[in-house]
């Protein structure tokens, strides 16, 4: 939020001179207020996502990649109250494909057997495919800058049984967190296990 306080009078004051206006102070306090407000609120969880994750708990080790400034991304968590259904919660300031494989090995589990879930094709699907791991892409609403990539990554690896090449891709239009899920050992764990077992 310190990058915010400095940037965002600084966007405000140019924007007015560019249009050949006077920057007004109770204008830029409020633009700033404002700004400050999408990382203070609390964002509602999407409906159903503890049930999910709780169910998936059970089979996989779960992984929350996320970008953004750590306090800002632990109160998110934590307001959603999510910190305890994941196994390991990652927050990098970008997400590259070295955060994946260091997410992948934190969990010392192979990165075939590795899948990445998100919304934004570059930051949470094509990075994960690039070294390996499958992923499932979900069409929700993303900001702009996250609609920078349009098309899959190609995932190494060999050819899938059957077919001359490698598993198929289809494009997807223009579209966060990731949610990383290696399936735990024994994979015959049941559903209704309690986390605090593990």
């Amino acid at each position: 939020m310190h990058h915010l306080r400095r940037a965002t009078p600084k966007a405000y004051r140019r924007l007015a001179r560019c249009s050949a206006h006077e920057a007004d102070l109770s204008v830029e306090a409020r633009i700033l207020e404002a700004a400050r407000s999408v990382f203070t609120r609390t964002a509602p969880p999407v409906s159903e996502v503890g049930k999910i994750l709780e169910e998936l708990s059970g089979y996989f080790y779960l992984t929350l990649l996320t970008k953004g400034e750590e306090e800002i991304q632990r109160k998110r968590i934590a307001d959603a109250g999510l910190t305890r259904a994941f196994d390991h919660i990652s927050i990098v300031p970008e997400k590259r494909e070295s955060d994946f494989a260091d997410v992948v090995a934190e969990s010392r589990m192979s990165v075939e057997s590795a899948w990445s879930v998100g919304n934004s094709l570059a930051s949470d699907i094509n990075p994960a495919l690039r070294i390996g791991m499958r992923a499932i892409w979900i069409g929700a609403h993303v900001w702009e800058y996250e609609r920078r990539e349009s098309q899959l990554a190609p995932r190494p690896g060999p050819a899938r049984p059957g077919s001359s090449g490698p598993a198929r891709r289809t494009s997807a239009p223009g579209h966060g967190s990731t949610a990383a899920a290696i399936p735990r050992r024994p994979a015959c764990r049941t559903p209704s296990a309690s986390r605090s077992a593990r």
